[in-house]
């Protein structure tokens, strides 16, 4: 079962446990250890998120999409060796 569906179970236990005549010292262990439960599925869920194992769906999909490019020469380029590769550069211009 994934922490989500185990929450909303949890969350249902809790809402109906006083409508079910479960008797007190039953009720008061039931809700005592759900809500142990409910705390512990939440640290992880958290810490899940603060390392980064799960992502939001924009970030999941997304492609880099930065809008700035550095005006300048290449830096992969390497400049001409040889005086006919001078040539065609400036026979371009």
């Amino acid at each position: 079962m994934t922490k989500d569906v185990t929450l909303i179970i949890f969350g249902f236990i809790v809402t109906f446990t006083p409508f079910l005549g479960v008797p007190d010292s039953w009720k008061n262990v039931l809700l005592l250890f759900v809500g142990l439960g409910i705390v512990i599925i939440a640290f992880l869920w958290r810490r899940e998120i603060i390392t980064g194992v799960i992502t939001s769906p924009t970030k999941k999909n997304s492609k880099n999409t930065d809008a700035y490019v550095e005006n300048g020469i290449d830096a992969v380029s390497q400049p001409p060796s040889s005086k006919n590769e001078i040539e065609k550069i400036t026979k371009k211009v």
